[in-house]
């Protein structure tokens, strides 16, 4: 009796050594941390290119694939408070960033500015550039000018801040048409929907065909500096797998290659 007793507490405790070992690791701040073969990123438009290519760079070195949920920085912050299932955030700007990291949705120090975003008047076959007093005076052959719309995405926040303070025109000649995000308001200049904008460098260096003398840089001053953030989400159940991926935007490499996308880094 007391010999099967004994049996059966052994084989309970080689049970319990083997639950050890299978269970995932786990973190009593940050939730199950999982080994994962894949990783889930909403990400802001304009960076969606770039994150495409630096994807499959992270892919080829470590066997994890990205899954990416572009749209609007707004659109996507709503989607994440109301329960979106992603990992990471790679916002346009910091301002989510921070409510998400104020309510307590996130991983707190794993916010990181991957990228600062630049902003570019566009107008195709034109010669018009900024002056020396960082000024730019709109002329009459310009009747439609496309932004992105500023309550949702950053690019279009700074558009706004752009044409306050540093463009010389009168408001009451020219219509205004905002996209959901700036990758819309390229496409309206693009298409000739608009005859002039405020998109990113991204947008222009994507495209490559752009002429060099039809668009310019408009200097940071005219507005608020776009920092575009990054953070893990506290839902995820691949935190090991998202810090790394953090660690991979830092690279050198990396960097360099953002750069060449339209952005100055961090």
């Amino acid at each position: 009796m007391t010999s099967g007793r004994f049996g059966r507490q052994v084989r309970l405790f080689i049970v319990f050594c083997v639950s050890l070992l299978i269970a995932p690791i786990s973190n009593s701040d940050h939730g199950p941390v999982l080994h994962s073969t894949s990783l889930s990123i909403a990400v802001a438009t304009n960076f969606a290119p770039a994150l495409d290519e630096i994807a499959s760079a992270f892919t080829d070195e470590t066997t994890i694939e990205l899954r990416a949920i572009t749209g609007s920085t707004g659109k996507l912050y709503a989607q994440i408070m109301n329960g979106m299932d992603v990992d990471l955030f790679l916002s346009a700007d910091q301002t989510r960033i921070n409510r998400l990291v104020n309510d307590d949705l996130t991983i707190s120090d794993t916010q990181t500015t991957y990228a600062k975003g630049r902003l570019v008047w566009w107008q195709p076959d034109s010669l018009q550039s900024v002056d020396w007093q960082k000024r730019l005076e709109i002329g009459n052959d310009v009747k439609v000018i496309a932004h992105a719309q500023p309550d949702l995405a950053p690019y279009g926040l700074a558009a706004v801040q752009a044409l306050s303070k540093c463009f010389q025109f009168d408001r009451s000649k020219i219509d205004f048409v905002q996209g959901e995000n700036i990758g819309q308001a390229y496409a309206y200049v693009a298409t000739g929907n608009a005859d002039a904008g405020l998109v990113a460098l991204s947008n222009i260096r994507l495209a490559s065909t752009v002429p060099r003398n039809s668009y310019s840089l408009v200097p940071s001053s005219c507005h608020e500096p776009i920092k575009q953030d990054a953070v893990v989400l506290r839902s995820s159940q691949n935190v090991v797998v998202a810090r790394r991926f953090l660690e991979f935007l830092r690279n050198e490499k990396i960097e360099q290659r953002i750069a060449e996308f339209g952005y100055q880094s961090p």
